[in-house]
């Protein structure tokens, strides 16, 4: 599966294969706003007792600005 979650102006949307599967307008923390953070793990925690992911991430993305509905859809098109 392809999953996304944009944040922009409105609040955050998350789209599951291309497609919008849900949305809040209150989703109003940024990852700039949790500061200096020492460990950034992709499928790990920052707590031992927490399960690592137990699957594959084949791509991971980070864009500075919210992407639209579009570049979403064209991004999952391309997979």
């Amino acid at each position: 599966h392809h999953a996304a979650i944009v944040l922009d102006a409105t609040g955050g949307n998350l789209y599951l294969d291309g497609v919008s599967v849900g949305n809040s307008t209150t989703m109003t923390l940024r990852p700039a706003a949790l500061g200096a953070m020492p460990n950034n793990w992709i499928g790990r925690s920052e707590f031992t007792v927490d399960p690592y992911f137990d699957g594959t991430i084949d791509e991971f993305r980070l864009y500075s600005r919210g992407l639209t509905a579009g570049e979403i859809a064209a991004i999952f098109a391309a997979k």
